[in-house]
């Protein structure tokens, strides 16, 4: 499985403003922010694919949730038969 561009492009514009922001707000942590940039630009692709996964799981969620289990007479594996 490889990468999806467009969605690594929106993450890595998501974290580019993100230190924006922060390179803005907080004028004394910008040393801090700009020592975090390389890191986040390494992790692009993995933290891309955690987000893909996370949103295939959710697109498949409501499937899961309409199948209804199969009724049975059988006791499930904790309960105590008499």
């Amino acid at each position: 499985m490889k990468c999806n561009l467009k969605t690594m492009l929106r993450i890595a514009a998501s974290l580019m403003a993100v230190f924006a922001i922060g390179y803005w707000a907080v004028p004394g942590y910008r040393a801090a922010i700009l020592g975090l940039i390389p890191f986040a630009t390494a992790l692009l692709c993995p933290i891309s694919m955690l987000i893909m996964m996370w949103f295939m799981h959710r697109r498949e969620e409501p499937h899961n949730r309409s199948d209804s289990p199969a009724t049975s007479n059988s006791p499930s594996p904790g309960q105590h038969t008499r």
